[in-house]
């Protein structure tokens, strides 16, 4: 069984969506769940909502009361007749209104989506977390039209069983580039346990749902909302950062759905994706030339074969010592500062001859070859150029070391 994220690659499950309306299906009867919190965020978030048609059921909880008496305001005032306000717990914050306020509405819908309101208090990230926030609203409620076409994904995909906007990015949240799993991989793994999921969930493939918003078909996180949740589940506030039964939540999604026999895709708006793409390109054009300037990491051919070295220089290091270089040139200094980031140090020097070279090198001793004791477990990393490496090898299997190894260090 592959994982989510490879099936989504493999499958090309990227969805760039524009305002025109599609074929859609118009009699299909959905609902949007929505939690509020922030009360300057209750006009934004109306907003995208009032330009739902009046088919949609929608439904709003709040543990604000002053979210909620403002929402009931400008509902009123529009008219809305398809919008229902509902008091919540605070306990487990969104997480909650979908498994314990809203759980038992949401089976009675086909398809469903659920959304939420969300800020950041650090100066530092609040231009991203804004840019993210744009792209959970911007990118799951554009437009009726909008919804439409996610509609006709469903339709003309009867594979695909959730929709979820894309991984944020920006300046200071990069989690396109990184393990998303943080402190909630084992919260995860609980979580697929308890709900009994046949999937791959791996700490290797990062999640694919961050934000806990999403259009679904119900069927397809049947497991997740026919749990009796209660509020008491979540921690009280002020709740930890990670690590969560919410965090898990947010992150198994796609796991529910691969479960119940469903595929996760990603939909975005067409400027959405044209401003990501833009982004992205930069990113990477800044990345790489870091990596090139210091490291010799010109693509991602490089930046691969430079990792699998490090597992490489890792594993032997793992299995042998004591560990010894032979070289004594900017190659070895540069292997003896690698082994010591890993946590590996090194006892000393192996050359050829040492006429040539001076008694220790960083406080580590040198030996000629010849004067070397090889001992059963020692391993010997060849730190030399790589036009002169097949002249070591023939020096060690001349004394019948065979325990050594031998890297491209380009890329190392």
């Amino acid at each position: 069984m592959d994982n989510v994220r490879k099936i989504r690659k493999d499958k090309g499950l990227y969805f760039i969506l524009d305002h025109r309306r599609s074929e859609g299906f118009s009699n299909e009867k959905i609902a949007v769940f929505v939690n509020l919190y922030y009360l300057d965020m209750v006009e934004y978030c109306l907003k995208y909502l009032e330009r739902l048609d009046q088919r949609i059921d929608i439904y709003i909880a709040s543990s604000n009361l002053e979210v909620l008496e403002k929402t009931h305001c400008i509902v009123e005032q529009h008219g809305a007749r398809n919008i229902r306000l509902w008091e919540k717990d605070n306990r487990g914050r969104d997480v909650s209104a979908l498994l314990v306020t809203f759980r038992n509405i949401a089976m009675k819908y086909e398809f469903f989506c659920f959304i939420h309101d969300k800020k950041e208090k650090r100066v530092q990230q609040k231009a991203d977390i804004d840019l993210w926030v744009r792209n959970l609203w911007g990118n799951t409620l554009e437009s009726q039209c909008y919804v439409d076409n996610v509609m006709d994904i469903f339709a003309k995909n009867p594979q695909v069983g959730l929709l979820v906007p894309p991984e944020p990015i920006g300046a200071d949240i990069h989690t396109w580039y990184i393990n998303t799993w943080f402190s909630n991989f084992e919260p995860t793994v609980t979580l697929a346990d308890k709900l009994n999921l046949d999937c791959e969930i791996s700490c290797e493939n990062a999640p694919i749902t961050i934000g806990t918003v999403f259009w679904t078909r119900s069927l397809a996180l049947k497991k997740l909302l026919e749990t009796e949740w209660r509020y008491e589940d979540f921690p009280p506030e002020p709740m930890p950062v990670d690590g969560t039964l919410g965090h898990a939540v947010e992150r198994v999604l796609a796991y529910v759905a691969q479960d119940a026999g469903y595929d996760t895709g990603t939909i975005m708006t067409a400027p959405y994706a044209e401003k990501q793409l833009a982004m992205a390109q930069e990113h990477m054009y800044k990345t790489y030339r870091i990596l090139d300037r210091h490291w010799g990491v010109g693509s991602l051919r490089d930046l691969r074969r430079m990792d699998a070295n490090y597992n490489l220089l890792s594993n032997f290091c793992s299995d042998h010592s004591p560990i010894l270089l032979y070289g004594a040139g900017l190659i070895a200094k540069s292997v003896r500062s690698a082994l010591g980031l890993m946590g590996f140090a090194v006892w000393g020097i192996v050359v050829t001859e040492k006429q040539i070279v001076p008694e220790e090198i960083c406080g580590l001793p040198i030996m000629e070859i010849d004067d070397l004791v090889y001992e059963e477990g020692m391993g010997i990393i060849i730190s030399v150029n790589s036009d002169y490496r097949g002249q070591v090898i023939d020096e060690l299997a001349k004394r019948g070391i065979k325990e050594y190894l031998a890297l491209d260090w380009q890329c190392v």
